[in-house]
């Protein structure tokens, strides 16, 4: 592990150096375990730490793995998504005289382009898929060939696909799941990440409804980036706030534990409180209160929160959308959450089966927890946010 500086910077919304990525160790060994034996998933909303994660595996792998990571946002063609693979695998295979030969001889049918070492590949959007097997191909043979693991980390994937599905090309991306299935299948040596702000379950259910039959992330094992524990929120803002705010002492441990429980283990909120409390130069938890209901009422949104309510459109077809919207509505009106009856008995236009799925899709997605039988929020200041932003008054 990185040693970590003695002050660290606070960095909200920054690309964090791998070292500055606080409080992650323990969930990046899980990952680590897991790609050994399958690719994985990770799925979490914006601002939870899914790159920031990625960075520092791919900065930091294990002696077993080669990592690398490509940010697939913007994208929506899958041959786009395939020359940004060869653009890797020029770094992985520098001068690999069997990757050359397999790249010119699909240079002879193609057309377009994309720049390889010392020559140019041809690229043609229908033929993408011959592409995609013959960089997959040569990685395996070159992780074989070293005894290790290639893992392919790729931000945003779902986005991706929903962008794909967004422009008229579903039927693209359909091909493009079965075929990256398929690899998964027959080269051992090659591993895939899956990240997402939306849900990937949810992308595939949208195509289906275009016609879609197949299950291509069934082997796939899915993983949501959990929000620090409490131990690891108290690092990780006594590390923020250690020589920016306070200096070490029972005083900063005391301001530490208190922005560490408000923050309820969000690791971008800590930043932006931390941040707060720097550039004002107050320290004390009345301050850190403050903090948080102004970057909750800041018509700016600082903490991303707006993604929430955005991605209710992603999930649910229109009709539905507006009923869900209702749902948390209700919730969020409900300090102690609602159970089942109470949810049935508030007038909400959704049907018994459709309410349970959506619920169920809440709380896998983050939106929800159910204790007791009851459904509230998870994030104490996600519903404060939902209050405010949706012009909500809270019940008696």
């Amino acid at each position: 592990m990185s040693p970590t500086p003695s002050v660290l910077p606070i960095n909200p919304g920054g690309t964090l150096p791998p070292d500055q990525v606080l409080s992650r160790d323990a969930v990046i060994a899980r990952y680590w375990e897991a790609l050994s034996v399958q690719s994985i998933a990770l799925l979490a909303p914006r601002r939870v730490g899914k790159t920031s994660i990625g960075r520092k595996m791919v900065a930091e792998p294990p002696p077993t793995f080669i990592a690398r990571l490509r940010d697939l946002e913007g994208m929506q063609r899958a041959s786009e998504f395939v020359k940004a693979l060869y653009g890797d695998v020029e770094e992985l295979l520098p001068g690999s005289t069997k990757f050359e030969r397999r790249a010119r001889g699909l240079m002879e049918k193609l057309t377009g382009s994309v720049e390889v070492t010392g020559f140019k590949l041809q690229i043609a959007e229908q033929d993408w898929r011959d592409l995609l097997d013959a960089v997959l191909h040569d990685l395996d043979h070159h992780a074989a060939s070293q005894d290790r693991l290639i893992v392919l980390f790729w931000d945003e994937f779902t986005w991706f696909l929903k962008d794909m599905d967004g422009t008229g090309c579903g039927r693209e991306a359909m091909v493009l799941l079965d075929r990256l299935r398929a690899a998964r299948q027959k080269y051992s040596k090659v591993r895939m990440v899956l990240t997402g702000s939306i849900g990937l379950d949810e992308v595939i259910r949208g195509l289906r409804r275009q016609g879609y039959g197949n299950d291509p992330i069934n082997d796939v094992r899915k993983l949501t980036v959990p929000l620090f524990t409490a131990a690891e929120a108290l690092d990780a803002a006594r590390g923020l706030l250690t020589g920016n705010v306070l200096p070490a002492g029972a005083e900063l441990e005391g301001l530490a534990a208190h922005v560490a429980r408000i923050a309820e283990g969000h690791p971008y909120l800590i930043q932006h409180v931390a941040q707060v409390l720097k550039t004002e130069r107050q320290a004390t938890t009345d301050a850190a209160d403050r903090a948080l209901e102004a970057l909750l009422d800041d018509s700016s949104d600082p903490l991303d929160l707006s993604h929430y309510v955005e991605r209710i459109g992603f999930y649910f077809g229109e009709g539905e959308r507006v009923a869900v919207l209702a749902l948390l509505d209700a919730i969020a009106t409900a300090p102690s959450g609602l159970s089942m009856d109470e949810l049935a008995a508030a007038a909400i236009e959704i049907d018994r089966e459709r309410l349970l799925y959506a619920l169920q899709a809440l709380r896998r997605d983050l939106y929800l927890d159910r204790v007791d039988g009851r459904h509230r929020f998870r994030l104490e200041f996600l519903r404060r946010y939902w209050l405010l932003e949706r012009a909500l008054v809270e019940a008696g």
